[in-house]
């Protein structure tokens, strides 16, 4: 998360706060609540790891991982860009 802060942040610190707050209240609000309710997603390199994909703000998806007992944030990147070809 912290990563992302800085990259969107070069310019305008106050911008990559501000998106990693909202970020975060995505997480919490709504995954955290529903972890189940968004789709089913494979990566290409892994493709036995069970994710879901969620959209954030409409340009952004979020890869995370449930398992019985935590919800693991696994990846944040534009939806214009393909998972396989960023290397995940």
């Amino acid at each position: 998360m912290a990563a992302i802060e800085r990259y969107l942040g070069r310019q305008d610190p106050a911008r990559g706060r501000e998106f990693s707050a909202e970020l975060l209240d995505f997480l919490y609000d709504t995954v955290a609540i529903f972890p189940l309710a968004f789709p089913a997603y494979q990566l290409p390199r892994y493709p036995d790891l069970p994710l879901r994909r969620a959209v954030f703000q409409r340009y952004y998806i979020v890869l995370y991982e449930v398992t019985d007992e935590e919800i693991k944030f696994v990846a944040l990147f534009a939806s214009s860009q393909d998972a396989g070809r960023i290397g995940l």
